[in-house]
């Protein structure tokens, strides 16, 4: 007989539990495996109507594609959105990207600026133990 370990959400028996949404835990269902997190800062510096790419890595040598999470933001914003989504800060756009490898997470920054300065970029990111299997 297989062990398992279950914990239902209040007010559910364990024994009459029938959906994963019945559980706070269960052995049954897999879950995301905790490897290490982190950030990278990329430091823009922009010019007068000039487009720009900026790029880092951070490795992980997990030797396959694992599972990854990434938010971004930037010196002008208050909060942080998953990477690929479209930012807006003072008169300069980018769009921020990130995909995994198997051995390192590759980060990057492209955009177009009006104005002189300097955009600071900070990508958080969480890498899982779990294989894709890709």
């Amino acid at each position: 007989m297989a062990q398992k370990l279950s914990i239902s959400k209040p007010g559910v028996s364990v024994g009459t539990a029938s959906t994963p949404n019945d559980f706070i835990f269960s052995s049954d269902y897999n879950t995301l495996k905790y490897q290490t997190d982190g950030s990278i800062v990329m430091n823009v510096v922009t010019a007068d109507f000039d487009f720009y790419t900026r790029s880092g890595t951070v490795d992980h040598d997990l030797g396959y594609y694992p599972f990854v999470q990434v938010w971004v933001t930037d010196e002008n914003r208050t909060d942080w959105s998953p990477v690929g989504a479209y930012r807006v800060g003072a008169g300069d756009y980018h769009n921020d990207f990130a995909y995994t490898g198997t051995k390192s997470i590759f980060f990057q920054v492209e955009g177009f600026s009006n104005t002189l300065g300097t955009i600071q970029v900070t990508f958080a990111y969480k890498i899982f133990k779990n294989n894709l299997n890709l």
